[in-house]
């Protein structure tokens, strides 16, 4: 417990507390001061009232800060509110972004074990799916940017996720054309075998 002594208006006063000492002094100090100042605007008030009066300001501007911090502490609140349903928004975007890669990655072995014997039409048939997933993942993306504004990287991300499904959709009609020359150089082959048969 520290006891000092302080003075207030010109008078002595000896002050208990826990606080340091430095800390009690600077409260005696704020104290004199603000007394001070309604002396001097009030030069006919006792010290009694200028004490109350000092009070009353204290009391009101440690209302008023209560009152702040209550904001606050709502504002603080309501953004971690946010930012939990943003995390969660993410959380959500990445596990459907999660379901698309083994969609796709489940078309892509369909794709790459399908024989030259199979139609032309089942092939281009599953590209068409395929783009319509990838539109479909577009889409969502897009809604999401615009509904929940992502941050910077998370966009770049899905962009390069994105940009890498299409590269893989054009390697896929690339190898749907293979397939079609390969086909057709197939059928020629057996064209030409029946005719040398004949």
């Amino acid at each position: 417990m520290n006891i000092i002594t302080v003075k207030i208006n010109g008078v002595e006063y000896n002050l208990k507390g826990e606080e340091q000492e430095d800390y009690l002094h600077k409260v005696a100090r704020h104290v004199d001061r603000k007394i001070q100042s309604i002396l001097d605007n009030n030069p006919k008030l006792s010290t009694s009232s200028a004490a109350i009066l000092t009070a009353m300001n204290a009391v009101d501007e440690r209302l008023k800060e209560q009152e702040k911090t209550l904001q606050l502490e709502k504002q603080l609140e309501k953004a971690e509110f946010e930012k939990q349903e943003q995390e969660n928004s993410i959380a959500s975007l990445k596990n459907s972004l999660n379901n698309e890669k083994k969609i796709r990655k489940s078309l892509e072995e369909k794709i790459d074990n399908v024989d030259l014997d199979d139609s032309v039409k089942e092939k281009e048939e599953q590209i068409k799916k395929m783009s319509v997933e990838m539109k479909l993942m577009q889409d969502t993306a897009r809604k999401y940017m615009e509904d929940n504004n992502l941050r910077k990287a998370e966009m770049k991300d899905l962009k390069f996720q994105l940009q890498s499904a299409k590269y893989k959709i054009m390697d896929m009609e690339k190898k749907l054309l293979d397939s079609q020359v390969n086909l057709a150089r197939e059928k020629k082959q057996r064209n030409a075998l029946k005719v040398n048969n004949l």
